[in-house]
């Protein structure tokens, strides 16, 4: 409200210092308005970041408990086998030496696939934290297949399913960290041997592609979804088989991790046979 100043000049005075209050009070009172609009956006902004916050926490939260229970659906699996064997072993009256040899090859077997599967979850763990760190250095691969592929053949027996190599009598040298490329198609072939049929056969195969390395894992089981072959390779990822079988989902995304690293790539495919194919995509050493 503005006063207009009439009458003597007392009065005119007092007026126009009303109309001077009244302009402060109406700039302060703009003022505020402007002050609690921008409490308000604040206040709106911070609850958006609270409410993110709180659903991060949430879904780490969810993660954790998936981790450790898939983790231990991992873990219990090879460890029953490793007490069944033993046990069995323990109550023959006469045991013979082959009995023992026969039992103490599936406890090998499945105490292999075990400190792999740890071996994969530390690899996961660090590779988050930031702390892993790769040494390269040039090999030769298809040694490190034969290698992979005498590590997985007291599992792949204990399972009933036959192991074989193709393309792996060749050197071939790529760069690059050597234990945990191997570490890596071991993941491929233990997921291959787990998804097998009883006396199916899962073949691990090299070639050489232009300057690129193909290492190829193929196996005779039912494959995967046309649908979920990308997501193979999240972390605690399963199709409705994989939940059957067992899985964790950590071995293939080790695979991918390990294949990135090293500046190549993976794949998965269903063979027009039968069967999955799994294949990783290395850069040759020129």
């Amino acid at each position: 409200m503005t006063i207009v100043p009439r009458g003597i000049r007392e009065l005119r005075q007092l007026a126009g210092r009303f109309n001077e209050m009244a302009a402060r009070i109406q700039s302060q009172q703009r003022e505020l308005e402007k002050a609690n609009s921008r409490l308000e956006d604040t206040v709106v902004q911070r609850t958006r970041e609270l409410e993110a916050k709180t659903e991060q926490l949430a879904q780490i939260d969810r993660s954790r408990k998936l981790f450790f229970a898939k983790v231990s659906h991992e873990l219990r699996t090879p460890a029953t086998v490793l007490l069944g064997e033993a046990g069995l072993a323990l109550r023959q009256r006469s045991p013979d030496v082959e009995t023992f040899r026969e039992a103490m090859i599936h406890i090998r077997a499945n105490g292999e696939v075990m400190q792999r599967r740890l071996d994969d979850m530390l690899l996961l763990a660090q590779s988050e934290e930031g702390r892993l760190a790769l040494r390269f250095a040039p090999f030769d691969l298809a040694r490190a297949l034969r290698e992979a592929l005498d590590l997985a053949g007291a599992f792949a027996r204990a399972s009933d399913v036959v192991l074989t190599g193709e393309g792996l009598d060749d050197d071939l040298s790529v760069s690059g960290d050597e234990s945990w490329l191997r570490q890596g198609v071991l993941a491929l072939i233990d997921n291959a041997v787990k998804f097998s049929p009883d006396q199916g056969a899962v073949t691990v195969a090299l070639a050489r592609e232009g300057d690129r390395a193909l290492v190829s894992v193929s196996d005779e089981g039912q494959g995967a979804p046309d649908d979920a072959l990308e997501r193979l390779f999240d972390p605690y990822y399963q199709s409705d088989e994989g939940q059957r079988r067992g899985g964790s989902g950590l071995g293939l995304a080790v695979a991918r991790w390990i294949a990135e690293q090293h500046g190549g790539a993976i794949r998965a495919e269903n063979r027009p046979e039968g069967g999955l194919r799994v294949t990783m995509v290395l850069p040759v050493s020129p």
